[in-house]
């Protein structure tokens, strides 16, 4: 049997849900990351974190680039209206000029945004960052 993106898929979910047990039981969040694969070998990486706060990469570095972007530390999880539905913020692609910013919809499903949502969760706000 070959590796394929669909198998590939497959394995992650699996592995990904039987990780959570072990996420709980060390009172951390234990996920499959990104994955490399040829036609005989896959490699996973492999993302715990400390603090569900934290629970991604994005969400992680929110805090050390959120003044980039006129917010606080504290703007993390806030909530927020876009076209008529709700998002919460849940963290920041600092290398994307574009779209800096993730939020999530009340479905779970992660959606870019550029900075014209930090006004709605930081009145006021402006980017600090030249070009923003």
């Amino acid at each position: 049997m070959s590796f394929d993106r669909a198998r590939c898929r497959e394995i992650h979910d699996i592995l990904d849900q039987a990780l959570r047990p072990v996420g709980e039981r060390l009172g951390m969040i234990v996920r499959l990351g990104s994955a490399r694969f040829t036609a005989d070998n896959i490699c996973f990486k492999l993302d715990v974190f400390e603090n569900a706060r934290t629970g991604s990469p994005e969400a992680a570095d929110f805090p050390f680039y959120c003044i980039r972007y006129g917010l606080e530390p504290e703007d993390l999880g806030k909530t927020f209206t876009w076209g008529g539905k709700q998002y919460e913020l849940i963290g920041c692609k600092p290398r994307s000029t574009r779209f800096p910013l993730l939020g999530r919809n009340l479905e779970g499903k992660v959606f870019k945004f550029p900075l014209d949502i930090v006004g709605m969760i930081r009145p006021g706000a402006k980017a600090l960052v030249p070009g923003y």
